[in-house]
């Protein structure tokens, strides 16, 4: 459990690193990423996005205060990193089955409709880093 722990929080800081370079390079870095090992997503098309824009509206896209584990200080910070109209329409969103982002569900970080969670480019972080403590904890035998 101890190794699990340890090297999924070092993927997430190294993801995290990739995010938050990417959010100023225009979200190129972390895609690269998605795309080099073959991680795929269904991308929220334009039409639907302005459907749901009122409530993407008041979702934080970048990690600001909840990315940092001190859940204390992260509803001040989120509320006051929600994004613009412009910052909506520019960013990629992701539609994810509900059950795979219950992370950023329980911090409030993503718009959830019909059984979907919308999520921004910047927070699909969590949801890859799931994926791969679970991939990690089958991939190890038993110690126990």
């Amino acid at each position: 459990r101890w190794f699990l722990s340890q090297e999924s929080f070092l993927f997430k800081y190294r993801l995290e690193k990739i995010a938050d370079s990417s959010s100023s390079g225009g979200q190129g870095a972390l895609r690269r990423f998605l795309n080099e090992n073959d991680l795929r997503f269904e991308i929220v098309p334009d039409d639907e996005k302005l459907k749901v824009k009122p409530f993407l509206l008041q979702i934080p896209i970048h990690r600001g205060g909840g990315g940092g584990g001190n859940s204390s200080n992260s509803d001040s910070n989120t509320l006051s990193k929600l994004p613009s109209p412009s910052e909506v329409s520019s960013t990629t969103y992701f539609k994810i089955h509900f059950s795979e982002a219950a992370d950023l569900i329980s911090k409030r970080q993503c718009y959830v409709s019909k059984g979907y969670a919308y999520v921004p480019l910047p927070k699909i972080v969590s949801i890859i880093t799931a994926r791969f403590r679970m991939n990690l904890s089958k991939s190890l035998p038993d110690s126990e």
